[in-house]
């Protein structure tokens, strides 16, 4: 008789502790969802509310078999098979752990390719997204299958140190792939260039980024030929932006004017002939005053130089060669002389030649 008291006393006591898990259970789910909708109304997106539905279901039953054990626990009937029942809690939960890591890391990757996707690199985030993501997730379910392993008493080491050999042989197999992927990650993550954009590798190597893959980066040069550019070379290379932080960029012309030269009036001519350039040039930026100054005593000229505002790199060009075209003809029309490379030389015989041309 005091034996079965004791396993009634057991039975509600367990069926006790399994209620209140159950009500534990109930309050959770809804103390969740309202997290879940307040984080969609502070935030204004659906990040939080879907990370939280997503492990919503697994912890719930992680505390409801948190609950199960503790009643098993309670029941002296189950003692013999007390290993069974803790081994078989151990996997559940790295079961229910990694659920919710693979289906948070699922989703956080998602919202994070979105966000690129805003960005100009677009074409490569849908690129580098799924293999990316799946790469994420087989890490998760790899480290979750290890874990089950050892907790049935299955050695893992042998199996660890197989998979190390394998995944090195692999890897130095892989090696040229492997880094121009990691090096698209990288370019890609950074967002110092983009499709569309005009670059300059310190090679000379310069035109409009065409596409941008996961192995490597084609450019259209302005002769309409493709290179393409592994993104290992690419990342390891001093790149230059023309279109960075915007597509407008400062171009500069140089000359000089004989030492006979009125300097105030080829300041005047110049500037003239310039704002000239500026409203007829559609390469030019129109609400940009052209800087004009003189640089230094040359061999031959006083140097100067101009500063003009294009709209792009191609822009640039225009703007020079239109800006050199009309400053020759104004200064011939003016009489201002453009020197060829002069010398003067003393003879000891106290004769001064003047050769041209030297």
């Amino acid at each position: 008789m005091p034996f079965d008291h004791i396993k009634v006393w057991e039975l509600t006591v367990a069926g006790g502790v399994l209620l209140l898990f159950s009500v534990f259970t109930g309050i959770l789910y809804l103390l969740l969802h309202r997290v879940a909708r307040r984080l969609s109304r502070r935030f204004r997106n659906r990040m939080g509310d879907r990370l939280i539905t997503a492990v919503t279901g697994p912890l719930l039953i992680l505390v409801f078999v948190q609950g199960l054990l503790i009643a098993a626990n309670i029941l002296t009937l189950l003692d013999p098979w007390r290993e069974e029942i803790r081994t078989g809690f151990s996997v559940v939960f790295i079961i229910l752990i990694v659920l919710m890591a693979s289906r948070s890391a699922g989703i956080l990757f998602d919202g994070y390719m979105q966000l690129l996707a805003r960005r100009r690199t677009s074409g490569m985030a849908r690129q580098l997204g799924p293999p990316g993501r799946r790469v994420v997730l087989l890490g998760i379910y790899f480290v979750g299958i290890l874990l089950i392993l050892d907790q049935l008493g299955i050695s893992i080491t042998p199996l660890v140190a197989t998979l190390g050999i394998g995944g090195l042989a692999v890897a130095l197999a892989l090696q040229p792939v492997l880094g121009n992927f990691f090096a698209g990650t990288y370019i890609l993550t950074d967002g110092a260039i983009g499709v569309g954009d005009y670059i300059e590798l310190e090679s000379g190597i310069s035109g409009y980024v065409h596409q941008m893959g996961w192995r490597s980066t084609k450019i259209l040069t302005v002769f309409n030929n493709l290179i393409i550019i592994p993104n290992s070379r690419l990342a390891d290379s001093i790149v230059t932006n023309y279109q960075s932080p915007t597509a407008h960029m400062w171009v500069m012309v140089t000359g000089g004017v004989s030492y006979e030269s009125d300097l105030a009036k080829v300041e005047q001519i110049a500037l003239e002939v310039a704002s000239s350039v500026v409203e007829g040039c559609s390469g030019a930026v129109k609400r940009s005053e052209p800087w004009f100054g003189f640089d230094g005593f040359g061999d031959s000229n006083i140097d100067f130089w101009f500063f003009i505002e294009a709209t792009d790199r191609l822009g640039g060009f225009q703007v020079k060669h239109e800006l050199l075209k009309a400053l020759h003809e104004r200064f011939n029309l003016e009489g201002i002389v453009i020197n060829y490379p002069v010398r003067k030389l003393i003879l000891p015989e106290s004769k001064t030649w003047t050769s041209s041309g030297v």
